[in-house]
């Protein structure tokens, strides 16, 4: 392939897809971007161009093969001018670990609370993840007293984008520390390129 391209699900639905766009935000513009339709069973209705039949999919014009998988899409758009990492070597290695723990350890939480950017119906369960996932957020928040998890934005931030909309989709309980990190992700370029195609947005959670 000739081109860099960047292959994405519905915006509004596509958790991982956003988490590479927010990821690639910083240089989206050297990118082509494909939108990808999900089905009714939220299956790619085609999937050319996704050889797991998964998004996202990260095409390099210099690569002649596919990157899948969005932990390896973010690690890529880190070295090549997207969103790092933390700067501090040990907040990166703990970032990380965040990010990998949440891939791995959350199947039911994302499966329980799908994400929806136009669906604005309370979905009434809270599955105890929900809890803990909140508890990591709020205390590294109140720990760092920064406006990301990590100071500048990050990796981990695109990561747990997605997450603050859960907590919307339940009206979850969120902290204040929380609640202020959710209105500072909104306003972000990323977010609102985004969420721009998305006919409805939740916006229950007013900046305070």
């Amino acid at each position: 392939m000739n081109k860099n391209l960047l292959v994405l699900g519905s915006p509004h639905s596509s958790t991982w897809s956003m988490r590479a766009f927010l990821c690639a935000h910083p240089i989206i513009d050297d990118f082509e971007i494909l939108w990808k339709e999900f089905d009714e069973k939220l299956k790619l209705k085609d999937a050319t161009l996704c050889p797991t039949s998964q998004v996202p999919v990260l095409y390099l014009s210099n690569l002649n093969k596919p990157i899948v998988e969005t932990f390896a899409i973010a690690e890529v758009f880190s070295k090549i001018g997207g969103l790092s990492w933390p700067k501090n070597r040990i907040d990166e290695w703990y970032a990380k670990s965040l990010c990998l723990e949440f891939q791995n350890q959350t199947s039911k939480l994302r499966e329980l609370i799908p994400m929806d950017l136009r669906d604005n119906k309370i979905i009434s369960t809270t599955p105890k993840e929900l809890d803990e996932w909140h508890k990591n957020l709020s205390d590294l928040l109140d720990a760092n007293h920064s406006e990301f998890l990590f100071g500048e934005i990050s990796v981990v931030d695109a990561w747990f984008a997605p997450l603050l909309s859960r907590f919307v989709r339940v009206n979850y309980q969120m902290s204040p520390s929380v609640i202020a990190y959710y209105n500072r992700i909104k306003d972000t370029n990323g977010w609102r390129d985004w969420t721009s195609n998305v006919t409805h947005l939740d916006v229950r959670y007013a900046s305070q």
